[in-house]
């Protein structure tokens, strides 16, 4: 069983999760968030995995949501898909 998560630092909520009985947490990975001017910075999804192996809860991540820098990802411009392959 699994619940999703927009928290990725409440360990309080984690662990009532865990104690519910989830075994795994959904978390949204924001494009946006992640990429600036070509680099990427994952430090916020790497303490959230962090915790999430602390409680023994496995993660499904949703790469998704677009990036402003990139838009047309809904049509066939593979420059688009490179850029989305590049954050995959």
């Amino acid at each position: 069983r699994g619940i999703n998560t927009h928290q990725h630092s409440n360990e309080a909520a984690f662990d009532h999760a865990r104690g519910a009985g989830f075994s795994f947490l959904r978390a949204d990975i924001f494009w946006h968030q992640l990429e600036r001017g070509g680099q990427y910075d994952f430090a916020i999804y790497d303490r959230f995995a962090e915790l999430m192996a602390a409680r023994g809860l496995g993660v499904l991540y949703v790469l998704a949501y677009g990036h402003p820098d990139h838009p047309n990802l809904d049509g066939d411009d593979p420059e688009a898909l490179t850029h989305f392959n590049a954050y995959a």
